[in-house]
């Protein structure tokens, strides 16, 4: 392998691999949320790391964001040094598949400095590890211990919030609660696709809010995963089509989950409440799943303004645990 990685020690980096599994697993169970859900710290830290070598990967990311100059080791994830006494380990990704706006995510942080010197040097080192492809800023992602007045004070930009449930825990706790008229049905076709898009379009013209980070609507080939999963279903409401819900099979944090990819309604059922049920009726169905047992937490990645919807996923049952930041 190109980087003389062997089971105990890299050589490109000049660490050994297990013991920087410890650090990353110890600092990982730091996070707020260990507390409430039992994530699968070794298993996350272990396919994080894993990136480092996965030239398969990066292959594949290379060959759908192709950048003139690069190879393969560019679109690795990488191992940096914000400082003497920290590491991090990093990834570029491209928003909305646009090369030309590229951004690093930050997955892993050892000895993590919430003040502005550190971060700048967490900033400085991600980005020159990435400095191909000119990315405008790093993710990173902070728990909800952190207070917001610290997080304002390092005038760092708020972006998603990570809600999550137990699924068996959102049926329990919603047991006899439906509205009979509200049904899921698995989706037969995409023949709703453009009357979605066209939902999404006359959302943001109504908002009248200049950010881009308002979502979008998903690629058909987002949505065709969604299918291939079995996880693609139509909202019905009184014998009409109002809407969709669609997830996909996922890891979060090392442990298996469903991720809900899409769940939107027509405007004229929007604040009506049923987007909790949704969520119900959701849940619901991916326990009748056999091949889904194994996938315990309902997950999704919802834009911080959008109050509407993370109002929806919470009155569920779900939680919001962290969130990710920009700068």
């Amino acid at each position: 392998m190109i980087n003389q990685q062997t089971e105990h020690y890299d050589v490109k980096y000049g660490v050994h691999i297990e013991s920087l599994k410890i650090e990353f697993e110890n600092e990982f169970l730091k996070y707020s949320f260990n507390e409430v859900f039992n994530f699968d710290s070794k298993s996350y830290v272990k396919s994080i790391l894993n990136k480092i070598y996965d030239y398969e990967r990066a292959e594949k990311i290379r060959s759908e964001n192709f950048l003139a100059g690069t190879t393969p080791d560019d679109y690795l994830y990488k191992l940096i040094y914000p400082s003497e006494d920290a590491k991090a380990i990093c990834g570029v990704f491209f928003r909305r598949g646009d090369l030309n706006n590229a951004f690093v995510k930050v997955f892993l942080v050892s000895r993590l400095k919430l003040n502005e010197k550190f971060l700048n040097k967490l900033k400085e080192s991600a980005l020159n590890a990435y400095a191909k492809f000119n990315p405008k800023h790093i993710e990173i992602i902070l728990d909800t211990s952190v207070p917001s007045a610290e997080i304002e004070s390092l005038k760092i930009l708020q972006n998603e919030r990570i809600v999550v449930g137990n699924i068996h825990n959102i049926i329990e706790q919603n047991q006899g609660k439906m509205i009979s008229s509200l049904c899921l049905n698995i989706s037969q076709n995409l023949n709703w696709y453009k009357n979605y898009t066209n939902i999404y379009t006359k959302s943001i013209e109504d908002l009248n809010d200049p950010s881009k980070n308002w979502p979008r609507a998903e690629s058909e080939e987002k949505i065709k995963e969604c299918f291939s999963h079995g996880l693609l279903y139509d909202v019905q409401f009184m014998g009409d089509w109002v809407g969709i819900i669609a997830g996909k099979k996922d890891t979060l944090f090392g442990s298996k989950a469903i991720s809900v990819v899409e769940i939107i309604l027509d405007h004229d059922y929007r604040g009506t409440n049923l987007g909790k049920y949704i969520y119900i009726l959701f849940a619901r169905e991916i326990d009748k799943r056999r091949d889904l047992k194994d996938h315990l937490f309902l997950s999704g990645n919802i834009y911080y303004k959008n109050k509407m919807a993370l109002n929806a996923a919470l009155s569920c049952g779900r939680k919001d645990i962290a969130g990710s930041f920009l700068f």
